[in-house]
């Protein structure tokens, strides 16, 4: 298991976890300061050069994805799938999000859970 900080105001961090082949990163928050999350996802890089599984939690309405710390870990790891996620469980955002994730042709299956309970299968 990897740490890395993902804001400078408060104590929160992004777990990257690797078991049994699987990369798995996790980050609830959305970053506070780019440049400083930058550096973060640079030394993320230094551990490994992709993640197959991504929780991030989506930007709040009306930040512009493209020059968010949401984009900017999508462009360096291009996840092979991704859950959306949302502290304030605004879960009617998903699709916007969703649709703008794969307009950016990573290729990356996103997850959008819509009902309590919903269950997702990675791979085969």
């Amino acid at each position: 298991m990897t740490t890395i900080g993902t804001m400078t105001q408060m104590a929160t961090l992004g777990h990257l976890v690797e078991v049994d082949g699987l990369v798995i990163y996790y980050r609830g928050f959305q970053p506070d300061d780019m440049d400083y999350h930058l550096s973060e996802l640079d030394f993320l890089r230094t551990v490994t050069d992709h993640i197959d599984l991504a929780f991030l939690p989506i930007p709040e309405p009306g930040t512009e994805l493209e020059g968010s710390g949401f984009k900017a870990f999508m462009d360096r790891f291009h996840p092979q799938a991704l859950a959306l996620l949302d502290p304030s469980r605004r879960e009617e955002l998903y699709p916007g999000v969703a649709d703008q994730v794969r307009s950016w042709g990573f290729g990356t299956v996103v997850l959008t859970a819509e009902h309590p309970g919903d269950v997702f299968q990675l791979g085969g």
